[in-house]
């Protein structure tokens, strides 16, 4: 079961949760809620701790009054907070888009999974449609196989 607790940060409740147990498996996105990694938790929490986080001003975690000029640095500035609060030494990083700016903090990455755009770009070759049901499903079978 996945337990929903939020930890201070720079006078604000970000939002995460953790399930599993193992060696620690982090999931980062970009501007929207984990909820959208939701589809994908339960294969790799066979094996990991899975810990997702909404950053400030997205999910279930405090809304700002204005975004920072560095957003996707600060975020990443948020996961390490995160990784401090838990005590995490060293995590599997899957970070999506401004996610994987995570991957900034070496000291934090054991091994990293990187995409380029929000969860990845998976379209049907013989479709000009992307979905997220097609992204979901291509970062499933990215974890099938890193895992």
């Amino acid at each position: 079961m996945r337990a929903g607790k939020k930890f201070p940060y720079d006078n604000h409740p970000i939002y995460y949760e953790s399930c599993g147990a193992g060696k620690p498996l982090l999931l980062h996105g970009n501007t929207a809620s984990s909820r959208r990694l939701d589809p994908i938790i339960p294969m790799p929490a066979e094996k990991h701790r899975v810990i997702t986080m909404d950053c400030l001003g997205c999910g279930r975690s405090d809304r700002l009054a204005a975004r920072p000029a560095d957003l996707w640095y600060e975020w990443a500035r948020q996961v390490h907070a995160l990784c401090a609060h838990l005590a995490l030494s060293k995590v599997y990083l899957v970070g999506t888009s401004g996610g994987a700016l995570a991957a900034e903090y070496p000291q934090l990455v054991r091994a990293a999974a990187l995409g380029i755009t929000p969860i990845l770009i998976a379209a049907d070759p013989a479709s000009d449609v992307e979905t997220p049901y097609l992204k979901i499903r291509a970062l499933r079978e990215l974890l099938q196989e890193w895992i």
